[in-house]
């Protein structure tokens, strides 16, 4: 807003004194006025849950334009990663990804990279790294994935429990998997991230199921847990989120994201209702749209698109 209004003042001006300077300045004046748009002042922190139906998306900005994508995928619904998540990436003005997490590779979590990783190519926006849960679960989805990135020039690295990745004042601490665990099911091999900013804390679940989240409430503290947001666990499935551990979270808000009637019933009832006892406020994307979490000094705004 402060860009095109300064921009009108400008113009105007350019257009009523204009004439009283010699052509070479008032070409010059005209010429500069677009380069307003290319100023990028600081912004806050924002978390976006994209609607991208029955999957998982969510795009982290921090306030100096750098940017994280979590996830990227869909089982319900085609090209969402060219018709979701780029064009909100474009829209966010995202020119580097310093780094993709994928907390495990089922397809509704994975299936959209390819169009992101082409996007990158096409527009020359640089993807800094694949960041992928440290397992030692291998098949042919991991097998399609790695070759995805080392198509595309990406390097990959493998983070479990204890591992740090910091982006300026953004500090990503891995809290699961342990290194080097042994798992059967991708769902247990999921990434579990906890975001911290100043004092704002997000935790990101990927499809963590009750046996993970036992193992995290045992192994770390409430104090560790705690968080400001929440992006629920494999889509608010009854499997995830049991009381025990929404209890150790404590969550601000928490965010959901699945399709519209699909037909694995998520969120579910169950979920729903220990989020409503413990007077936790949820968004899920399949009623609300696209949900962004500005991180604010007053504390923090949801703002929601359907």
């Amino acid at each position: 807003a402060w860009q095109l209004t300064l921009y009108g003042i400008s113009l105007a001006a350019l257009l009523i004194w204009g004439r009283r300077l010699h052509a070479r300045w008032r070409i010059l004046w005209a010429l500069a006025l677009p380069f307003l748009f290319w100023v990028r002042l600081p912004g806050d922190l924002t978390v976006t849950m994209l609607d991208v139906g029955q999957g998982e998306c969510i795009l982290v900005e921090t306030p100096r334009q750098g940017a994280i994508l979590l996830d990227a995928g869909a089982s319900d619904r085609h090209n969402v990663g060219s018709y979701q998540i780029v064009p909100c990436l474009k829209y966010c003005g995202v020119r580097k990804l310093e780094a993709v997490f994928v907390s495990h590779w089922d397809e509704d979590h994975t299936n959209a990279l390819e169009e992101v990783f082409c996007w990158g190519r096409q527009e020359n926006v640089k993807i800094g790294k694949l960041i992928l849960p440290a397992v030692s679960l291998e098949d042919e989805a991991l097998t399609d994935l790695l070759d995805l990135a080392a198509e595309y020039g990406i390097g990959v690295e493998r983070i479990g429990a204890g591992s740090v990745w910091k982006l300026g004042a953004l500090s990503v601490a891995c809290l699961h998997p342990y290194q080097d665990e042994a798992i059967g099911e991708r769902n247990d091999t999921s990434t579990v991230l906890r975001l911290d900013y100043g004092d704002f804390r997000a935790l990101f679940m990927g499809d963590l199921e009750a046996e993970g989240e036992a193992w995290l409430v045992e192994r770390y503290k409430e104090q560790e847990l705690s968080c400001d947001l929440l992006a629920v666990g494999h889509h608010g499935s009854n499997t995830s989120s049991t009381l025990a551990f929404l209890q150790a979270a404590r969550p601000a808000v928490a965010l959901i994201s699945c399709g519209e009637n699909n037909r694995y019933g998520h969120p579910s009832k169950e979920v729903l209702g220990r989020m409503e006892s413990l007077g936790i406020p949820v968004y899920v994307t399949a009623q609300r749209g696209a949900v962004r979490v500005r991180v604010q000094k007053k504390g923090i705004e949801v703002v929601c698109w359907r």
